[in-house]
């Protein structure tokens, strides 16, 4: 997942702007040559100049695009959707606000049932209410949790504050969320029923990968991946490829 580098310097994060360059055809077939099939979704502000060239290279790819860390309007948004970009990432942040007569970015993927959106429902990145209206505009199986967490190395330049990670100038660069807490949240804020908010952690990624023939859900010839946790949503089992690799015992 390349979250750029094709992206509105005006919306970037924690990305280092050196980083961030003009949709360029040439690069990016570079760049496919290079990592020889194993990228799978990448992030483009589809209002840059260029970036409908970047979409149908990347689609022509088998690449999935997502538009994000974008200034795009409600009407660029849609045109993308049209386009084949079929995932917002992370929903709400770095994109432009709902308002009255600029309905934005976020207001389209909202209204565009051909594209999932991903949601950091750590209750910081978006706020509850927000959760709520998303869940309540789109089909339950086009909603993707994810963590947005990172690793902050000592000597980053990041500090941690209640479950922030930010820059030092104050923008958000990542969160310590658990996506069994975003499940939590998912249930709590969001009003979604439990089995809802696992698939939004686990079938519905796995299905917008093409990959829910053998993961995502629990049916005999599936990868065993699991996630065990209890009635507090804590982590008492871990198993991947059938092995347990983490168990916790219960108190």
């Amino acid at each position: 997942y390349l979250e750029g580098s094709f992206i509105n310097p005006a919306m970037a994060g924690a990305q280092p702007r050196a980083g961030i360059i003009r949709p360029d055809a040439k690069k990016l077939k570079t760049l496919l040559r290079k990592v020889k099939g194993t990228v799978r979704v990448v992030t483009v502000a589809p209002e840059l100049p260029g970036a409908a060239g970047i979409i149908r290279i990347l689609r022509n790819a088998g690449v999935r695009v997502a538009m994000g860390h974008s200034c795009a309007d409600f009407t660029t948004g849609l045109k993308a959707a049209a386009n084949g970009v079929t995932l917002a990432t992370h929903l709400f942040n770095r994109m432009e606000p709902i308002s009255a007569r600029r309905p934005g970015l976020a207001a389209a993927v909202l209204t565009e049932d051909r594209v999932s959106v991903e949601l950091i429902a750590d209750k910081r990145h978006v706020h509850p209410g927000l959760l709520g209206l998303a869940v309540k505009m789109k089909p339950r199986d086009k909603i993707i949790l994810v963590s947005d967490s990172v690793a902050a190395m000592p000597g980053g330049g990041m500090r941690f504050a209640s479950g922030l990670y930010r820059l030092p100038d104050g923008t958000i660069a990542g969160s310590a969320l658990t996506l069994v807490k975003a499940v939590k949240n998912m249930v709590d804020a969001a009003g979604v029923s439990l089995s809802e908010a696992v698939e939004m952690a686990s079938l519905n990624p796995a299905r917008f990968l093409g990959m829910s023939r053998n993961k995502g859900s629990l049916q005999p010839g599936f990868d065993a991946d699991l996630a065990v946790f209890d009635e507090r949503f804590k982590v008492m089992l871990t198993i991947i490829g059938g092995r347990p690799v983490f168990s916790r015992k219960a108190v």
